[in-house]
């Protein structure tokens, strides 16, 4: 033993009370070999035979015990023990009482531990010894920590219960093991194996330094692992040669690793999931004014390696626009009224590049008990992407909204897009229209600012100055678009046309720009501006993506716009033409039917007889020519807005059969009769000639429809209005065509079967709703037709 572990302890710790329990016991302890030589004492020991610590090794046992018999008869114990590895224990003497116990290696019996205590006064010191006997024990069994002692080799000499069962071996198995026993399947923290030399009772032996704190994980016998937290101390004597061994001390910590590798496995889980979300966290201690946050939120913020994140700093980068409200948001949180809990949306510039992001942040404050603030932590989230993505789709919405708006001129496109641009993805917007030579004769802009309005309008006075090797009209020509992220000096001048624009240019001080051509029908309509100035971000690719967009549909617009004017220079034309033709029909067929009056007014008897059955249907032929001929010009004129009517007091029903009467041979060769019982007069304010029209074409459409079946006409009165119901019980509509019925040149059937030009329900629906009434029609295939009329009485008048 050396003179280190023979000192009293410094302290009553777990290292201290190991001592005191082995070495400073109260009896004496020896280790001898076969030769019974002594090899080892502790100071109870020394003391007693007033031994030096320098002569501590090779003594004889024999030397170390009183002379006597009694002595020889422990002698001969000793030499049984070590034959039979059998112990002998408390062997009462004269002198005092003696426990003898081999040493192991493996099966061999190598050595023997003895305990002597002499007694001066037999009778109180074998009551002395058992008290301490009951004390050490009970020490002993009340330790939770495994103690093991082990000589300088490395093999356990003592181990208490607790280690026994720490380790889940008996006492007897643990006894001679070694460190480096290959069955400890020892490892450490980090899962790689722990070398038997690197053990910590190895480690106190080599250096000589006691071995604090060290985790090793331990397999045992039955499969489980046990990880242990261990103390090794050396034992030495004073002014010895070297250590008499070292004592471990360990407990179970398996739990805590448990628990610490839960906690790894979430706190890297809640880490993989901040980073897959791109969320930052961040943490302000008010004690400290320290402001902790991730490198995520650092990234968002935009702030420069080694700089550090504080409040200020905060405040400074969120936007200004943004600024004051979340400020207020978060002094309302700071308030314990508040109950702590906040979220707010806004915008950064970032430190580093200026980077504009949308930012979420969301988190809480705690308070103590008497309600002062101890922390204010949370995450923040980047949500630029969505929040870009709904910005857009308004804009595109409301620029569609814009651009599906009957507009008659395309200035009035232009100037419309070019205000909601500047209003809301740009801070100044310039848009033109070319012409073939790839000119911008048409040109229109807006600023957000409207006290920078005329800047803008001075701006545009250059642009059908512009020549064609512009850089601003590069895409008319190659039909792709432009992004100037950095709008510097050097590309201003570039695209000045004068000192004058140059000057504008630098006033504006748009520090970001996009060119983008209006492209559709496959030919470019003309080119957008779009310009970043003052604290709005650079653009990006996304932007210029949104602008190709909006591009694209205001070149749709103007494309649609070109296409609606010759569609309607066409129907123009065409209309005329049909107001000329039907004009220039009418003179020939006026005249062909005064020459069929004249021919049946002087037709003799003998030529009537011969010809006279087919001059009523060369007539009727050119009855249903005139009446062709004035439907054409009915709809010229509606097509026109020239539908004149001449509305005077006049009597429904008396009209209705007068038109009846000269339908008659129309109804008796279809062989349909016709059901109009006796109706009261009904008087009203209409267009007789116009009303005429209307009966005469759903008349003629119940015969030629219903031919063979009856017609049922009805009149009724029903307060202010009048209703005429015409039923026929012919070939019916499908309820797909009827949809149709009215619209121009709209037919339900083939005209192959029934001719005409399907434009006698549209002009009838004409003349009834600019009557102000209303015209529709009921029916099922095979089962007939309803057309109900209804017009107001008093409407017109007014």
């Amino acid at each position: 033993m050396n003179g280190a572990l023979m000192e009293p302890a410094p302290r009553f710790d777990l290292e201290s009370l190991q001592l005191e329990v082995l070495w400073n016991a109260p009896i004496g302890i020896a280790l001898v070999d076969r030769e019974l030589q002594v090899v080892r004492f502790n100071r109870a020991l020394a003391e007693l035979h007033c031994l030096r610590a320098r002569i501590w090794s090779g003594i004889p046992l024999a030397d170390v015990l009183p002379p006597g018999e009694a002595t020889q008869d422990v002698l001969w114990r000793s030499q049984q023990v070590l034959a039979t590895g059998q112990p002998f224990t408390w062997h009462e003497l004269e002198w005092g009482r003696v426990s003898c116990h081999p040493l192991h290696d493996g099966a061999e019996v190598v050595g023997l531990c003895l305990y002597l205590e002499e007694l001066f006064e037999p009778g109180l010191a074998r009551e002395a010894v058992r008290e301490s006997e009951a004390r050490l024990g009970g020490i002993m069994a009340a330790l939770s920590e495994g103690i093991v002692v082990q000589d300088p080799s490395g093999a356990i000499e003592f181990s208490n219960a607790a280690a026994s069962r720490l380790l889940g071996l008996t006492q007897d198995q643990l006894q001679g093991r070694t460190s480096t026993d290959p069955r400890w399947r020892a490892v450490k923290e980090d899962g790689s194996p722990y070398p038997g030399e690197e053990h910590p009772a190895m480690l106190a032996l080599r250096t000589g330094v006691s071995q604090l704190d060290k985790v090793m994980g331990v397999v045992r016998p039955d499969g489980t692992r046990v990880w242990l937290s261990i103390n090794a101390l050396l034992l030495s004597v004073p002014d010895g040669d070297g250590p008499l061994g070292v004592v471990s001390s360990f407990f179970d910590i398996t739990q805590r690793k448990e628990a610490e590798e839960a906690l790894r496995i979430g706190e890297e889980r809640l880490r993989l999931s901040l980073a897959s979300a791109a969320i930052g966290t961040w943490d302000y201690n008010p004690a400290t004014h320290q402001f902790l946050c991730d490198d995520r939120t650092e990234e968002l913020f935009g702030v420069p390696p080694g700089q550090v994140m504080d409040c200020e700093l905060f405040f400074s980068v969120i936007h200004p626009e943004d600024r004051e409200r979340t400020r207020q948001v978060i002094e309302r949180t700071l308030s314990p009224e508040s109950g702590g809990c906040f979220g707010i949306e806004y915008r950064v510039i970032g430190v580093r590049g200026g980077v504009e992001r949308w930012l979420f942040s969301q988190g809480r404050a705690w308070f103590d008990d008497q309600g002062q603030l101890v922390r204010f932590n949370g995450t923040v989230l980047d949500i630029t992407h969505r929040k870009r993505a709904e910005a857009s789709a308004r804009f595109l919405s409301e620029a569609s909204r814009l651009l599906a708006d009957r507009l008659d001129r395309a200035e009035d496109i232009l100037q419309q897009v070019a205000r909601l641009s500047a209003s809301s993805i740009c801070s100044y917007c310039i848009i033109g229209v070319t012409q073939p030579d790839g000119a911008l004769p048409r040109v229109a802009g807006a600023h957000r600012e409207p006290s920078r309005e005329p800047l803008v309008q001075a701006v545009l006075r250059f642009m059908p100055k512009l020549p064609g090797t512009s850089p601003l009209l590069e895409g008319i020509h190659t039909g792709k678009s432009a992004l100037f992220r950095d709008f510097n000096q050097a590309t201003r001048q570039r695209f000045a046309v004068s000192p004058e624009h140059l000057e504008l240019m630098n006033t504006l001080d748009a520090h970001s720009v996009m060119t983008v051509p209006m492209r559709a029908g496959g030919k470019v309509h003309g080119i957008m501006i779009l310009a970043a100035a003052g604290s709005q971000r650079r653009f990006d690719e996304e932007d210029l993506a949104l602008a190709e967009e909006l591009a694209h549909r205001v070149g749709m617009s103007l494309e649609n716009l070109r296409l609606y004017e010759e569609a309607r220079q066409a129907v123009g034309l065409r209309d005329e033409f049909l107001s000329v033709a039907s004009h220039e029909l009418k003179t020939p067929l006026t005249s062909l039917k005064l020459q069929h009056t004249l021919i049946d007014k002087y037709l003799t008897p003998e030529c009537r007889e011969s010809v006279g059955a087919r001059l009523p249907k060369a007539v009727r032929q050119v009855d249903r020519l005139s009446s062709l001929v004035d439907s054409l010009l009915d709809v010229s004129r509606i097509g026109a807005g020239r539908l004149g009517l001449e509305p005077v007091e006049m009597e429904f029903t008396h009209l209705l059969r007068e038109v009846m009467e000269r339908l008659s041979e129309v109804f008796a060769q279809a062989g349909c009769e016709v059901d109009f019982p006796v109706t009261p007069l009904v008087r009203g304010y209409w267009d007789p000639l116009r009303l005429d029209q209307v009966f005469v074409n759903l008349l003629s459409n119940a015969a030629k429809y219903g031919a063979g079946k009856p017609i049922r006409v009805c009149v009724a009165v029903e307060g202010e209005w009048v209703r005429l119901t015409i039923q026929d019980e012919g070939i019916g509509i499908s309820p797909e065509d009827v949809p149709r019925l009215f619209s121009r040149f709209g037919r339900a059937v083939s005209e192959r079967h029934y001719g005409g030009l399907g434009l006698g329900l549209f002009i009838s629906k004409q003349i009834v709703e600019a009557m102000e009434g209303r015209i529709r029609v009921e029916s099922e295939p095979a089962r007939g037709a309803t057309f109900i009329v209804e017009l107001p009485l008093c409407t017109m008048r007014r």
